[in-house]
């Protein structure tokens, strides 16, 4: 049997696969898994390693290019810039994101603590 599947990411392929083997009364397992896309990368798009170069690589920015942007302040940059951690004093929006001076240049990359409005530096361009 073979299928394919467009799903978001936590979904558990090889359990799908565990459940349509039983729903039919059948064992089964993947034998073989295979990623088309993850997010915006595709695997028409990929090149083999001995082709990548400097200028082909694809910059870090493009993997979180889906994150909000917000706007800081010259002050706040400037805490930024030292790798300070943000609270909600800063903001309380409930994800990741990419911090921005007031003309959206990317300054860093913000991860949010799980139940709480933490959010902690991860990448300072």
């Amino acid at each position: 049997l073979d299928f394919y599947t467009h799903c978001s990411s936590g979904t558990y392929i090889r359990q799908i696969g565990s459940d349509l083997a039983r729903l039919t009364h059948n064992l089964g397992t993947i034998s073989v898994l295979r990623r088309l896309r993850v997010g915006n990368f595709k695997v028409e798009d990929a090149r083999p390693l001995e082709e990548i170069t400097f200028s082909n690589l694809i910059p870090i920015t493009a993997l979180f290019a889906d994150l909000p942007h917000l706007s800081f302040n010259d002050y706040i940059l400037k805490l930024i810039k030292n790798g300070a951690s943000l609270d909600q004093r800063h903001t309380t929006i409930n994800s990741h994101f990419w911090a921005t001076d007031e003309t959206d240049n990317l300054i860093a990359l913000y991860a949010k603590e799980d139940d709480e409005f933490i959010y902690h530096m991860v990448i300072v361009l």
